[in-house]
């Protein structure tokens, strides 16, 4: 009767872990469909300028798939947008921790930390960005003058 009871709890606890697996083998699928889908909403709110509404889109995308790095840059775009610059900055951060490598996030960061008269952090993340885009690049003039050009761009961004 003990070994019985022991066997039908054990049986129990098969079938719930079995639904479990059932259902979590279904759910990313579900999930990354959900999540794209708020992206895409958020972006055509974006294009709009509807940028609250935008950011509530890629806050509900990176909570159903909080692994890629295009919903977070998209949203620190979005609080950019609107003047939210320690937002946008703790995000971006947020993006380079995940991936190092995407260039266009450390553009927006130069940027950001620029708004925040943090001049010595916006030109060192313009910097970053440059040496991830002339990884890409065939080599071409690198000379001071292109260098202090890029810098300027940082500086002329109000």
């Amino acid at each position: 009767m003990r070994i019985f009871k022991k066997i039908t709890h054990f049986s129990k606890l098969i079938v719930c872990v079995s639904l479990f697996c059932a259902c979590s083998s279904q759910n990313p699928q579900l999930i990354n469909n959900s999540a794209l889908d708020y992206f895409h909403q958020g972006n055509e709110s974006y294009q709009k300028r509807d940028y609250s509404n935008a950011i509530r889109n890629y806050q509900q995308a990176i909570e159903l798939d909080p692994l890629t790095v295009t919903f977070y840059y998209n949203l620190g775009l979005a609080y950019y947008a609107i003047g939210n610059y320690g937002d946008a900055l703790q995000i971006f951060i947020r993006a380079t921790q995940m991936n190092p490598n995407v260039e266009d996030v450390y553009y927006n960061m130069a940027l950001t930390y620029y708004k925040l008269d943090q001049i010595e952090n916006a030109q060192k993340y313009y910097h970053r960005y440059q040496e991830l885009t002339s990884n890409k690049l065939p080599q071409t003039n690198t000379s001071s003058e292109s260098i202090e050009s890029g810098q300027n761009l940082i500086l002329s961004q109000q």
